[in-house]
């Protein structure tokens, strides 16, 4: 997972991405293997380390797990 962030403490942003999407713990290693849902959440997760103030999403839970 990879962004810009303003923060200086990117390992402590990485894990709150990861307790939000605790199935991408164990997909770091297989990112070309990753099915759509994975795929969905790491660009949702990627979005979120910006701490940017507006994320503006196009139907965000499509195709992701219930």
């Amino acid at each position: 997972m990879g962004t810009y962030t303003k923060r200086d403490d990117l390992k402590a942003t990485m894990q709150e991405i990861f307790e939000l999407f605790q199935i991408l713990v164990e997909c770091t290693d297989q990112l070309e293997s990753m099915g759509g849902c994975q795929q969905e959440m790491r660009a949702i997760g990627k979005g979120l380390m910006a701490r940017l103030r507006i994320l503006a999403l196009d139907e965000p839970f499509e195709g992701l797990a219930p």
